[in-house]
């Protein structure tokens, strides 16, 4: 299995810089997952990574609807990188991103035999799962979520009839609904299973990072193509975005968020340098320091601060040279990251 410290630890920094380019945008995420071809192919254009889409992330304010799309998936062929064929790997994946990104829906896909374009409506929870390839080949926790029976079913929130019937009349591609079958109770259906479960946890009209919709759809790898997957896979994200409101995505103002700024200067700095930001509102912040690998290298500040302009000092002290990443983290306004440059 491919180290953490060459993937996993990338995802913040890549979420960052594209964070940092549309964060006054204040647009919401939807995020998409892939599990084995063609699914990650098939959302290869909303991928920010560029050895996995050379063309270049396309999922900016995605075709004027008001969110952004980011998809994650394993190296095709390889499946390395993120979301390997392992449970434990997957978990931490899963949880790493949706911390970062706070997604206002989740779509998942993965591939199966014989399915065309299979829209599933459960995922359970439970104790025992087919083996994956990596020892321990169970999940851990098993079942992975304590707060419901085993065995327990979640429902996928999912537009899942207007996605069935707009693949099957825009595509080629012949979409059907699951009401009451199972994603075969392998990584499909852990995945499956954590984006239902994820959008039950901030499933509240008063959550800051409300989750509206959340389910996985299994294509069938031998009985379509990759570009009918393309095909099929844009009409429905198509459809699940026409069922979200802007208004209720992860921040609590988008207009608030515009006004938002991150500066950091002198930049370069040798031995000190000033972070200057204005927070429309009070409230708690975090203001994080990351190389250009994604680690963490020290947390600048973790508290509350009041509304209005704020002026940071921050003494660069044991870093050593190189490109850096600032994250600015608020409780009511989103993320906005800089790149700082430290010299010697």
């Amino acid at each position: 299995m491919m180290k953490k410290t060459s993937v996993l630890t990338v995802i913040t920094s890549i979420i960052c810089i594209y964070a940092a380019a549309n964060a006054e945008k204040g647009r919401p995420v939807v995020m998409l997952t892939g599990f084995w071809n063609p699914t990650g192919l098939m959302i290869a254009q909303f991928c920010t990574d560029a050895s996995l889409n050379p063309g270049g992330w396309q999922g900016g304010n995605w075709e004027n609807y008001g969110f952004d799309v980011y998809s994650f998936f394993p190296e095709p062929g390889t499946y390395t990188g993120l979301f390997e064929v392992d449970y434990q790997d997957t978990w931490e994946d899963f949880w790493k991103i949706t911390d970062s990104l706070h997604p206002a829906a989740i779509i998942s896909f993965g591939a199966a035999r014989p399915a065309s374009w299979e829209i599933e409506n459960n995922a359970r929870n439970l104790k025992t799962w087919q083996n994956d390839y990596e020892i321990p080949r169970q999940p851990t926790p098993a079942p992975p979520d304590s707060t419901v029976a085993v065995n327990y079913a979640r429902h996928s929130t999912l537009p899942v009839q207007k996605i069935a019937d707009a693949v099957n009349s825009q595509t080629t591609v012949k979409a059907v609904i699951d009401w009451n079958g199972n994603p075969q109770s392998f990584l499909c259906e852990y995945m499956a299973y954590l984006g239902m479960w994820y959008k039950a946890k901030h499933d509240s009209a008063n959550d800051p990072f409300r989750c509206q919709a959340a389910g996985f759809i299994h294509v069938g790898d031998s009985l379509i193509t990759l570009t009918q997957a393309k095909q099929a896979a844009l009409v429905s994200i198509r459809e699940v975005l026409k069922t979200l409101t802007v208004s209720d995505a992860p921040v609590s103002d988008v207009k608030t968020r515009d006004k938002i700024s991150l500066v950091n200067y002198p930049n370069p700095s040798g031995s000190a340098m000033i972070i200057a930001f204005s927070l429309p509102a009070a409230q708690h912040i975090t203001l994080t320091l990351y190389d250009i690998q994604g680690r963490k290298t020290g947390v600048i500040l973790n508290g509350r601060l009041n509304s209005g302009k704020q002026h940071i000092e921050w003494k660069t002290g044991s870093a050593v040279s190189g490109v850096y990443l600032c994250r600015l983290e608020t409780q009511k306004n989103g993320i906005i990251c800089s790149k700082v440059t430290i010299v010697e």
